[in-house]
C-alpha cells in the first residue's frame, strides 16, 4: 500500500505483508501500521490510501543481460530479435528505486512556481544523468 499526502503529494509505503525466514521455512504474516499519522508532517493535510503497489525491484538486470546476449548470438532464431533487444535495453536503462514518479506540473503547483516547458526539461536532462528518468515520463 501507498500512503499519498493530499496537499503536498509526499508517499509513504506500506507492505502489505512481511517475509520471516525460519528454521521450518519461510513464514507470512501481515503489516503493522499506517506508516504515517493522521496529518502530513510537511503541509498537516490528510494522507488517501492507495495501491496494492509494487515497491520493490521489477527485473534483473543480470538475466536481462543474458537474454541479451543469448538473442545476439541466435539471432537467426528469432524474426523480431532486434526489437527484443531494443526493449531489453529500455528495460536496461530503467532506473532502479524509483517505484514513483513526479510530474513537473504538479510539483510546480505544489511549489507555487511556474512549470518548466517540455523543451526546458529536455535541455536539461542531456546534461544530468536523470535523462532516462525524464524522457519516459514526458510525451512530446
Amino acid at each position: 500500500m501507498v500512503f499519498v499526502c493530499s496537499g503536498c503529494g509526499s508517499f509513504h509505503f506500506q507492505p502489505v505483508g512481511t517475509k520471516t525466514i525460519t528454521l521450518h521455512g519461510q513464514k507470512y504474516t501481515p503489516s503493522v501500521g499506517p506508516p504515517v499519522d493522521r496529518k502530513c508532517s510537511i503541509c498537516g493535510r490528510s494522507f488517501k490510501m492507495c495501491g496494492p503497489i509494487w515497491s520493490h525491484k521489477l527485473h534483473d538486470k543480470d538475466f536481462i543481460q543474458k537474454t541479451v546476449q543469448h538473442i545476439e548470438v541466435e539471432n537467426s532464431l528469432y524474426n523480431t530479435s532486434k526489437r527484443m533487444v531494443g526493449m531489453l535495453n529500455v528495460v536496461l536503462e530503467e532506473l532502479e528505486d524509483f517505484p514513483l514518479f513526479h510530474r513537473i506540473e504538479q510539483l510546480s503547483s505544489i511549489l507555487h512556481v511556474k512549470a518548466p516547458s517540455s523543451n526546458e526539461i529536455r535541455q536539461v536532462s542531456l546534461v544530468t544523468s536523470c535523462s532516462n528518468a525524464l524522457n519516459s515520463k514526458f510525451n512530446s
